[in-house]
């Protein structure tokens, strides 16, 4: 399943960090640098996702976009999932009896 916070024609106010093998220490690194994860999902092992909440209020595309572009700069998340309304994944896991 697949989500992302909705705001119509504009980005919500949070931003994706699509974080595969994340280094020792990056939710400590997001937090001192003010950038708290609002969630965090596990997509898979050594998979991450990150939702940043980076305004209170609802932004323009390429606003949205530049931001995402410049956390995943600086946080080393996937370049190619950072724009103003990438999709999250909501990872479930199957039990078998």
């Amino acid at each position: 399943m697949y989500f992302r916070p909705f705001a119509s024609d504009h980005n919500a106010g949070y931003t994706l960090l699509d974080l595969d093998h994340p280094v020792p220490g990056l939710l400590a690194r997001l937090r001192a640098k003010g950038h708290e994860p609002s969630v965090v999902v596990g997509t898979s092992p050594e998979r991450w996702q990150a939702w940043i909440r980076v305004s209170p209020q609802p932004l323009r595309p390429e606003l949205a976009t530049r931001v995402a572009q410049r956390l995943a700069h600086l946080y080393a998340a996937d370049p190619a999932r950072a724009d103003w309304r990438h999709l999250g994944r909501l990872a479930s896991r199957i039990h078998q009896p």
